[in-house]
């Protein structure tokens, strides 16, 4: 509900404004009347409508003084002037002041609508960026005023999911990490940190009862392949729009501590909530890999981690468990001098590791290359892997598959080159990681198609890029350029 404040020193314009709102306007509400520009400043400070309807010529303050004040304090304000002087001094006087549009008097239904529709659509960007704003602070953990929530998110109750493919965001490299956003248009709201996740705020009335599991089962149905996994959180309850701060924090705590390579998931919030969790008890090989390490070993200390890795599948570690394991056991071998690379280096190794990961082999396989490709190595096999001409071939490939659903890992099969090497090419060539480079190209490869073809239709542009989901294409694209790919393509053909 948009939110209106009145100011007028004639009140038969009031009555007149307002019998148009309450007529035909369902979407807004007047909040607030004034009869001076001084008052009316007062108002606003309190009140904090979303449009001005403001006459030009007023006592203790004009229409075009109130604008400019209004405008320096509060700047997403829009402001409608009104006036009986047909004179261009006013208009002009009224623009410079802020004012987004101006209309006189006698005030006729037609024009004011008009007025009125254009002003709606403009006050609803300024509410999507401000929806944006705040639930990046939310899902950031940032403080977030709840009044502030409660205006642009409305007084209703949300049912709320969150929806992963494969492993948990990256923390140390982003890479050119993408958000995704729904569009304004559309009635569940949606956030994803990256490309790989969204956070759904369902509407109360939207959903049947007992029905948001459903609809929950749906999405992770519609993500999940045999190249992914999926782990989907849900709330059974509905909350109130002040209780979402908390309830956005428990989703995410509760996803770093149950994400589990290779297993698709759907998990209760509240189920979560009172649940305990279990000792981490598990065999221990540390012994035998520092004694595989102190004896220069390094097929003991690959057979070591092979039955460690084995006990760990079995017992279904979670991804943050296996993370500090892993990397104890990376760190020996750094210590050891197993491994030729930066403490730096080796973080984003085990970043990429993790987030690449489809299955424990997959995992596996990672963590034993890091090993195999490693200072002892020949320098020969080396060097044949770290040269930028290997990266440009990588490059090459990627480019003339993008079309398809490519990913690291089938790159790194046809190069026969391990994901962690593939994915430090990408960071030391490109400053991106491997899934923001592809992004990349198939945005810039969209454009280049919306260019050539003004006619062609979205979702053909969408699969000639490799995206399946016309919509989820759309919001990567918008993501990306800043506009939708609707709106690039009529403001492309203005040039």
């Amino acid at each position: 509900m948009y939110t209106i404040l009145l100011v007028d020193d004639e009140p038969i314009t009031f009555k007149s404004v307002r019998m148009i709102v309450e007529k035909y306007c369902p979407e807004m509400k007047i909040i607030g009347e004034a009869v001076d520009g001084g008052n009316a400043l007062e108002l606003t400070r309190k009140l904090h409508p979303d449009i001005i309807i403001t006459d030009v010529k007023m006592p203790v303050m004009s229409g075009i003084e109130l604008a400019a004040a209004v405008k320096e304090e509060l700047p997403e304000i829009m402001i409608i002037m009104v006036s009986g002087y047909q004179d261009f001094e006013y208009a002009k006087g009224a623009i410079k002041s802020g004012a987004c549009d101006y209309i006189l008097k006698p005030i006729g239904t037609k024009n004011m609508l008009s007025t009125l529709r254009n002003v709606e659509d403009r006050v609803a960007e300024v509410y999507w960026e401000n929806k944006k704003r705040l639930i990046r602070q939310l899902c950031s953990g940032r403080h977030t005023d709840k009044n502030e929530i409660r205006k642009y998110f409305g007084e209703g109750r949300y049912y709320v999911a969150l929806v992963r493919k494969n492993g948990l965001p990256k923390r140390f490299y982003r890479g050119g990490a993408v958000e995704v956003f729904s569009f304004s248009y559309e009635s569940v709201f949606l956030y994803g940190r990256d490309e790989q996740e969204g956070l759904y705020l369902y509407p109360e009335e939207l959903v049947e009862e007992n029905s948001f599991d459903r609809i929950v089962g749906k999405l992770v149905r519609s993500q999940k392949n045999d190249r992914n996994y999926v782990t989907a959180l849900l709330s059974e309850n509905p909350c109130l729009i002040e209780e979402l701060p908390d309830k956005i924090n428990d989703f995410y705590r509760f996803l770093s501590r149950k994400t589990t390579i290779g297993k698709s998931q759907i998990l209760s919030l509240e189920a979560l909530r009172q649940s305990r969790e279990s000792p981490d008890e598990e065999t221990d090989y540390s012994f035998s890999l520092v004694s595989a390490l102190k004896e220069k070993k390094p097929a003991s200390v690959s057979e070591v981690i092979k039955l460690q890795m084995a006990d760990w599948k079995a017992e279904e570690k979670t991804q943050m468990q296996l993370e500090g394991k892993i990397r104890y056991i990376l760190y020996l071998l750094l210590d050891a001098g197993y491994l030729d690379i930066s403490v730096e280096e080796l973080e984003f190794m085990i970043e990429d590791i993790f987030f690449h990961a489809v299955t424990m082999d997959e995992l596996q396989e990672s963590i034993l290359s890091v090993i195999k490709e490693n200072k002892k190595a020949s320098a020969s096999a080396a060097s044949s892997i770290n040269s930028e001409e290997t990266f440009r071939k990588i490059k090459k490939y990627v480019i003339r598959h993008m079309s398809e659903e490519i990913t690291l890992q089938q790159v790194c099969r046809q190069f026969g080159i391990s994901q962690p090497y593939v994915s430090s090419f990408f960071r030391k060539y490109e400053g991106l990681s491997f899934n923001h480079f592809l992004t990349k190209i198939r945005i810039d490869k969209a454009k280049e198609l919306f260019l050539q073809n003004r006619d062609i239709y979205i979702k053909d542009v969408a699969l000639l890029v490799g995206y399946s989901d016309q919509f989820y294409f759309s919001r990567i694209f918008r993501s990306v350029v800043g506009v939708s790919p609707t709106e690039f393509i009529k403001e492309e053909g203005k040039l």
